[in-house]
Formats: structure tokens, C-alpha cells, sequence
């Protein structure tokens, strides 16, 4: 931070100063994830935060304001356990670390991408061991114990995609939106690090890992949907809009407008 003849004067420096973005030297060095023993120093010459320094400064209220504040301290009302438990865990600009913030949506993609792969081998209900396919190329399908059994099947497909399509059209769709945005969130946060290039290479072989196996899974009459809706909509839209709804939810005026 840099300090004017105002600050600075007979060798003193002033350690609670504010720079044009309203932050005090301490912050400015928490936000860059700075040194551990400059901040100890700091903290030793009496340095602190932009909103511990604004209490103790004692504010000259107005007397004809005074009422008002009354008031709104009384609308207001106590909070609760769980407002203050929110207003604790939740990101602050001013003290959360840009590059711990970085870390942890990162940790959090990874953990949302390894779940979703491993359910897009091994769906619910598993796959099929063996292939059966009837002397008449039925493809209709019977009940049994309430179970619909298909009469075509083939080894490695899955048990839920023949027996109930539907349901797992939908756990196909979700678990690849999943997949597919956990996998741009992870290349998004890894923009200028080093070995950029290798980890994309990396991101998009799992991706074509992912569809070579649907693809190998599902039955073929799904063949066409599954290209369609992770192929074109998730791999290749995707990005796009996320930054259009990112750039639309930005705006307050259009999500007024969108709510009413």
C-alpha cells in the first residue's frame, strides 16, 4: 500500500491507513496470502481490519437521525442462531483469501466430477452379466414380481436402462450435467497454472472416457438421445450458458423482472 507525506510524517507511519478500495494494510496482506511474520508484526504495531477500525471509531450521530435509527435497530430484531452461523461461514471479499477460495471450489469440483463418473459406470441396478435375446425379436417386455423384465438385453448394458428408461433418461441427464459442469468448473480454476495444456488433455480424455463408456451401456435406441443431449448440450453449449445465466443473474433489473 502506498503512503502519501499525509500519512507519513517524523518517521511514523500510520498501520491503520485505508487505500482507495477502503482496505487497511493488514487486509491488503491477508487478501494476497501474504507473509505469516508481517503479519504478526502488524498486528504487534497495532494494525487491524477495516471493520474492527470502524469500531473504534465513535460516530457523531444526528439527533433529528437518532429516532430513525431506533427504529430500524427495532424492525430489525434479534438475530438467530442460524442467520449468525450463515453471516460466519459465508465469503467475504474482504477477508477470505482469493487463492484458498480457489482451493476449495477446487477440492469441491473434484469431489462432485469422482462421484458422477462412478456413477455413469456403474449405474443403479448394475449392469447385465449375460446376453438374451429371443428366437421371435420381441422387443416387448414382461413383469415379474412387480420387476419389468425386458426380453432383449445384452451383456454389459444396463439393468436400469432396459428395465426402466425413463428413469434412468433422467439419472443420465442429471449425472452428466453434474459431470460435465464439475469437469468446466476445474478447467475454469485452473486457468494460468502451469502444465495448463497437459490438464486439459487430461479433462477432455476423461470426458471422451465417459461417453465411450455410456455409449457402450446404454441400449441403442438411447444411443441418439445420449449424443444429442451430452454431446451437443453439455460439452459444447454448456459453457456458453453458464456465462449468459452468470451475466443475466449479475443484472438485479432482469432478475426483478424475471421473479415478478
Amino acid at each position: 500500500m502506498l503512503l502519501d507525506e499525509n500519512v507519513v510524517c517524523k518517521g511514523t507511519i500510520e498501520v491503520n491507513s485505508l487505500n482507495k478500495k477502503g482496505l487497511t494494510p493488514l487486509e491488503v496482506l491477508l487478501e494476497e496470502c501474504g507473509d505469516r511474520d508481517i503479519e504478526e508484526i502488524l498486528r504487534a504495531s497495532g494494525a487491524l481490519s477495516a471493520e474492527n477500525l470502524q469500531v473504534l471509531v465513535i460516530p457523531v450521530q444526528d439527533p433529528s437521525n437518532e429516532q430513525s435509527s431506533r427504529e430500524q435497530r427495532r424492525d430489525d430484531g434479534p438475530r438467530s442462531n442460524s442467520e449468525k452461523l450463515l453471516d460466519f461461514f459465508k465469503y467475504d471479499k474482504t477477508k477470505d483469501c482469493p487463492g484458498k477460495v480457489r482451493d476449495i471450489l477446487l477440492v469441491i469440483a473434484i469431489l462432485i466430477a469422482t462421484p458422477t463418473y462412478q456413477a455413469g459406470f456403474n449405474p443403479p441396478g448394475g449392469l447385465w452379466q449375460d446376453t438374451y435375446s429371443p428366437d421371435d425379436n420381441s422387443n416387448s417386455s414382461t413383469s415379474h414380481d412387480g420387476i419389468v423384465v425386458p426380453l432383449r438385453y445384452f451383456a454389459g448394458q444396463s439393468v436400469m436402462a432396459t428395465s426402466y428408461p425413463f428413469s434412468y433418461g433422467l439419472f443420465l441427464v442429471f449425472n452428466s450435467l453434474g459431470f460435465s459442469v464439475s469437469l468446466y468448473a476445474i478447467n475454469f480454476l485452473t486457468i494460468g497454472f502451469p502444465l495448463q495444456l497437459e490438464l486439459q488433455v487430461s479433462l477432455v480424455a476423461l470426458a471422451l472416457t465417459y461417453i465411450t463408456v455410456m455409449l457402450c451401456i446404454i441400449p441403442y435406441w438411447l444411443t441418439g438421445f445420449f449424443f444429442f443431449i451430452i454431446i451437443i448440450v453439455f460439452l459444447v453449449l454448456l459453457p456458453v450458458i453458464l456465462v449468459k445465466l452468470r451475466n443475466y443473474c449479475k443484472n438485479p433489473r432482469l432478475v426483478l423482472r424475471f421473479i415478478n
